[in-house]
């Protein structure tokens, strides 16, 4: 859509040029303007439209001018829409992380030298062209570090400045003194890729094939310039001049089209792109994370999940295809969150999982996915270990619990947890109360079950008084746990109350026999 308006917007203004009917520049202003909803790039066409005019017309410098004020205006409308919804507070934060600024040093997170910066940057440029003459392999994803950051000692850089050098300064030379077709071709392809190159301000990623979209134009004019203007001076005979060219035509043509749809395969859906791409994007942080994050996912569905065999060789390939990303850049979040994912979905390992939303909340203390898939993990951790379905041990689990609690002291869940544990696990009923004291405190979505166990520490502890109020609430909250209702029973005998302590351990009873009718 962004080539279609921008392409309309430059055979409209010509229309107007040629014909002097004003209905042709609205048209040419609105083609514009849907260009840049669809794409900011179409702002290039601001210089493409006017230089075209200028390289194919006779219309006077004026006369191109006032035909581009209305461009000029329709671009300043949606510059200040743009600007209205996006604003500017998120400038700071994206200029400090690496996946959006990916000239950045991964272990200081401070800009690497401009000269780096330059040298990287042509270097991607080389591989534009590279790849508009071998597109092969392709891969949607150049995030850091599929690109390494360079210098100019590397020929890979040096080389391409050269080149475009030379590009620019004949496309200038081009313009003023010969206005030709090979100089314009040149103009078409630097304009609309300049503001996607990196030069001017970072656009979050070293490169993307889509960027030389609408500049592979530029390209496909000067490869036919370049084949009309010099094969009939290679070939003098009509006959083979007219085959060769047919069979040129039919060579590129036929090339270009097998690597398109071999390529669309991969687009048939994102597992597809990620799991293929992944392949190609071998050093970039964010293919490997969004390939493990893809299979993940793939993993839950029921056809898999009911595979033991299949869930797991694709759990410990996501897992693998994680740990790459974190190789690649160890404070990538949503790989550490995925990570601690693709290990419960794994084998329920509670320790690592719990370990990987601990480091995520260590980089990010309010990232509310990992803090809510933490609190999943606790919840159902001791089910989990009580069945011998958990690959974490006790201890393990522990460990990983007051690991949580130092980065996030406020965690409520994990004091339950660990209340839990030394209770029913270790007998050290000191250390239990002492967490579940803690926990009650705090503000967490406390369940029944926290309440009951809650109760137990306090009676174990002597505190009947205070163990009552928390069997009370836990059976406010849970009206028919027949334990609870034992538990307060219990309680009320402590304290001599046998009237309650009967009363409530018959109804104790009552549900116990209920729940065996049903």
């Amino acid at each position: 859509m962004t080539l279609f308006g921008s392409l309309g917007a430059l055979w409209f203004t010509i229309k107007y040029l040629d014909t002097r009917k004003f209905y042709y520049l609205i048209l040419s202003s609105a083609a514009l303007f849907l260009g840049l909803l669809s794409k900011e790039n179409a702002i290039t066409f601001l210089a493409v439209i006017p230089i075209t005019v200028y390289y194919f017309t006779n219309h006077k410098l004026i006369d191109n001018i006032k035909a581009s004020v209305p461009l000029l205006v329709v671009a300043g409308i949606f510059l200040l829409i743009r600007g209205n919804i996006l604003g500017g507070g998120e400038e700071k934060q994206i200029a400090t992380e690496i996946m959006n600024n990916p000239f950045l040093d991964p272990i200081t997170k401070e800009p690497i030298s401009f000269g780096m910066k330059m040298a990287t940057i042509f270097y991607t440029l080389w591989m534009y062209v590279k790849l508009l003459f071998f597109p092969h392999p392709l891969t949607y994803d150049y995030y850091p570090y599929q690109i390494e950051l360079l210098d100019w000692s590397n020929l890979g850089a040096f080389l391409p400045l050269i080149l475009y050098l030379a590009m620019g300064v004949y496309a200038v030379y081009g313009m003023i003194k010969k206005k030709d077709v090979f100089s314009y071709s040149i103009w078409f392809y630097l304009l609309p890729l300049s503001v996607v190159s990196n030069i001017f301000f970072p656009v979050g990623t070293f490169m993307n094939e889509r960027f030389v979209f609408i500049s592979s134009i530029g390209f496909c004019i000067m490869i036919a310039w370049l084949i009309y203007n010099y094969l009939p001076k290679l070939i003098n005979d009509a006959s083979t001049l007219r085959y060769l060219s047919s069979f040129i035509m039919i060579l590129v043509l036929g090339l270009y089209s097998v690597k398109t749809m071999s390529r669309n395969k991969a687009w048939e859906n994102d597992y597809v792109l990620f799991t293929t791409d992944v392949q190609t994007s071998t050093g970039s942080a964010k293919s490997n994370c969004s390939a493990g994050g893809k299979i993940i996912e793939e993993a839950q569905k029921p056809e898999n999940k009911n595979n033991p065999v299949v869930h797991d060789q694709m759990c410990v390939l996501a897992i693998g295809y994680l740990e790459r990303a974190l190789e690649i850049y160890p404070e990538y979040v949503d790989a550490l969150n995925l990570l601690g994912n693709a290990h419960y979905e794994y084998n329920f390992n509670i320790a690592q999982s719990l370990h990987y939303y601990t480091e995520v909340l260590k980089i990010r203390p309010y990232h509310n996915i990992a803090y809510g898939n933490a609190r999943i993990v606790l919840q159902n951790s001791f089910n989990l270990l009580s069945t011998n379905k958990a690959a974490s041990s006790t201890d393990e689990v522990i460990s990983a619990c007051k690991d949580l609690i130092v980065v996030k002291p406020d965690f409520g869940e994990a004091y339950h947890l660990l209340g839990t544990l030394y209770g029913k696990y270790k007998n050290d009923l000191d250390s239990a109360f002492i967490y579940f004291d803690q926990a009650k405190d705090l503000n967490f979505n406390k369940t029944p079950g926290f309440y009951k166990d809650l109760g137990v520490a306090y009676g174990m502890k002597g505190y009947y008084d205070k163990a009552l109020d928390a069997f009370e609430k836990a059976i406010e909250l849970d009206p028919n746990d027949p334990q609870t209702y034992f538990n307060a029973g219990v309680t009320y005998q402590q304290l001599g109350d046998m009237e309650k302590a009967n009363e409530y351990l018959m109804k104790s009873e009552e549900l116990k026999q209920k729940s065996a009718e049903q």
